[in-house]
Parts: C-alpha cells; structure tokens; sequence
C-alpha cells in the first residue's frame, strides 16, 4: 500500500468507525477514491459487501445496533429503523428480527432489508441517537399495532411509556394524522383501555423470581424516593434501577442526575441493573447488589449461593454428618 492508498484508508476507516464499521460507496467515491481502488480494496479484503453499494470496513460486524448503520446506508437519506427493528432498538422486544426493517419517504428495494415507503412522516415521528435514525415510540407503536397481538402490543406501548416517555397524547396524535393505517383502530382501542399510568407488571415479575431466587430483601417496588419514582428500594437503604436496552442511550444524563439527587438528598445509592443481566447472569447481579448492601450494613457481604450446586451442598452435608453419628454411635 502506498503512502496516499495508506492516507485514503485512514480517512475512511475514520468515517467507517463512527458509522457502526460501514461506508457506502458514494462516500468512499466522494473521498476520492476511484472505482478501480474500490475494486481493489473488495478483492484484498479491506471493503467486505455488505449490502447493495454499502461495504465494511476490514469484518463485518456482528452486532445489530452496528449493522442498523450500515442498513440506513443502503436504504438511503431519510429512512429510519422502523417496526421491529425500532422495537428491538428500544428494548421492547427481546430479538432483532432476521432481516432489519426500516421506513423511507422514497421508494427503494435493497436486497436482504424490508423498507416501507411512507410519505407522511415528519420530523416528530423520526428520532435520532448518535447518528443513528430510529421511528419515535409514538410511531413505533403505530407500526406494530397492525401486526402485534393485542397483549404484545400492550406489553410494547407500557414499556415505550415506561422507559421512554412515551405519552398518551403522542398516540392520540399519530393516530390522527395517520388514519387509514392498519394499526391506527388497534392503537385508538388501547389508548381507550389505558390508564394514565403504564404497567409494570413484567419488569415487577422479572424481578419478583430473581429476588426470591436469590435471597434478596425486604423491598418494596415502585415507591417515591425523594420525588421520584423507583423501581426497588431494599430495605430502605438501596436502590435498584432496572433498565433495558436503549435506556443507557436515551437517557443516560438524565438517570444520572436523578440518581445523584437522590443520593445527595438521602444518601442512598442507586444500583443500574439490565433486565437482560436480570435473566442472563442473575448471580453476578445478585453479588454486586449484596456487596452494596452489606456496605450500607456496615456489614461484609455474603457471597451469593451457587444455585446449581447448593442441593449437592446440603447432600453432602447430610452425608458428613450422618457418618460422624455413626462414629459416635461405635
């Protein structure tokens, strides 16, 4: 590689990396680089294809929130992630789906994506984190109304509520403006049946299994804390704060802030937990709130049981003891 093909590859590996590894190629031709160095760099391995005129830079990547960059690249200026993939993005739903699902106001087809056309969108229905473009909640919920069941989608809309500020009147209004949707008559049913505040009740459940699980308590749930709502407070001395995918990226700022209020006003800490680590690796969870605990306590932690060995344990035990009686007993 020369000095200036050296230069060139910087450059674009620059672009590439604050667009989740990928590069479309009017971006690589408007860097200066010719067809024939395109090719090139296809053949060698430093371009990998991706979509139809979209490339990774060096490998592709693996992970959904990196490869929704280089899907609003093939889709082109103005889509935005949509559907189920707007759900997966905000933690509403626990899987991307297979292929990314995206809304444009122009027609495309791009080979390997399902891209809506939607002429109606506006500014308020399109919602934009670190450079990528997401369909608001509001929209969101439209979108999937037509194709959610009826719990699914009322599960979706009191998580959109509940972690992402997502208001009534937000629904009322793509409501109105979209009438002819599918989804707008199931969203307008919902909307009738909802109260002015969300469910909590799978975030509650999920929490509920790993505290008795796991030996964790006295708490109570959904209590006010120096103004603010939490959602577990253990023991009047911790809290616990479960967030889900999206909620670092959304309001990262603002849970900060309120967590510092909180611990300037009464001096108890906050301990941010995923949901996906609530059910992926409930023991290192389980350690790190039991250490935060015992430091309130004044006290040293206990390490959290093992729960795949703890019957083995207590067998064991049995055995141990039953075999010292017999001794005595000789």
């Amino acid at each position: 590689m020369t000095e200036c093909e050296f230069s060139s590859y910087r450059r674009i590996c620059d672009l590439a990396a604050i667009q989740g590894g990928f590069v479309g190629r009017a971006q690589l031709t408007a860097s200066g680089l010719s067809r024939t160095t395109i090719d090139s760099w296809r053949r060698c391995g430093r371009l990998q294809p991706a979509w139809t005129g979209v490339y990774a830079v060096g490998h592709l990547p693996t992970e959904p929130r990196a490869r929704a960059f280089g899907a609003l690249l093939a889709a082109g200026n103005g889509a935005a992630l949509a559907g189920w993939s707007a759900a997966a993005f905000y933690g509403a739903v626990t899987r991307w789906p297979e292929r990314f699902e995206l809304v444009s106001p122009r027609r495309c087809r791009v080979r390997g994506l399902t891209v809506h056309h939607c002429r109606s969108l506006c500014l308020r229905d399109v919602w934009r984190f670190d450079g990528l473009r997401v369909t608001s909640p509001a929209r969101t919920a439209l979108d999937l109304a037509g194709e959610a069941r009826r719990g699914q989608l009322k599960a979706i809309v009191d998580h959109l509520r509940l972690r992402h500020g997502l208001r009534l009147d937000q629904l009322r209004d793509v409501a109105a403006r979209n009438p002819r949707r599918p989804g707008t008559q199931p969203l307008l049913v919902l909307i009738g049946e909802s109260g002015p505040r969300p469910s909590r009740s799978a975030l509650e459940r999920g929490w509920r299994q790993f505290a008795q699980a796991w030996g964790i308590g006295p708490y109570q749930t959904n209590v006010p804390v120096a103004g603010h709502e939490v959602d577990v407070l253990i023991d009047g001395r911790v809290i616990v704060e479960i967030d889900t995918f999206g909620t670092h990226l959304l309001n990262f700022e603002s849970d900060r802030e309120r967590d510092a209020h909180i611990l300037a006003t009464t001096g108890i800490p906050t301990v941010r937990i995923t949901d996906t680590a609530l059910r992926g690796d409930p023991r290192q969870v389980a350690e790190r709130i039991r250490l935060v605990i015992a430091h309130r306590r004044g006290t040293t932690s206990t390490p959290a049981p093992d729960r795949t060995t703890a019957s083995e344990a207590t067998a064991s035990e049995a055995t141990a003891s039953e075999a010292t009686a017999q001794s005595t007993g000789r």
